[in-house]
């Protein structure tokens, strides 16, 4: 039987991503691949490619163990042509995203997985650390948006 303690955590993920993901509504190519000139930021388009990166493979590689071959060095080197692209990408992945994680039950919350690279952890784990990735991001989403609608 689906957890509803996984339903709550699918509503945090989507939104946090939906948050991301919005940041670039309405800006241009140029302005969805603008870094930030301090030292370790990232485009909206990079934080948006690599947090959904990341929710993909906690779903489906973490929590149901199908193979997704990620390329995390690619996703911080990841450019794009305009916001459509970005949120055609997310709706689809949303599509497949909601219902794997709406389906976990409490057996697969609890059981214990390896992550690639943090380790053992429980499938719940998982997720609250995949929440908590994903609001780290909103965060520099939107400062990142708030700066370059700053730049005029």
């Amino acid at each position: 039987m689906a957890s509803a303690e996984a339903k709550m955590y699918a509503n945090y993920i989507i939104d946090k991503l939906e948050r991301i993901v919005s940041c670039l509504d309405g800006l241009s190519s140029e302005q969805i691949n603008a870094k930030p000139p301090v030292p370790e930021t990232n485009s909206l388009l990079v934080l948006a490619v690599h947090t959904m990166a990341n929710v993909n493979e906690a779903t489906f590689q973490g929590l149901l163990g199908q193979e997704v071959n990620r390329d995390r060095d690619s996703e911080f080197a990841a450019s794009g042509s305009s916001a459509e692209d970005v949120r055609n990408q997310w709706e689809t992945l949303k599509g497949q995203v909601r219902p794997a994680l709406e389906g976990l039950t409490d057996e697969q919350l609890n059981r214990t997985l390896v992550h690639p690279r943090r380790g053992e952890m429980t499938g719940r784990e998982l997720l609250l650390f995949t929440v908590t990735h994903a609001s780290e991001h909103v965060g520099h989403a939107e400062l990142t948006r708030d700066w370059i609608v700053s730049q005029g």
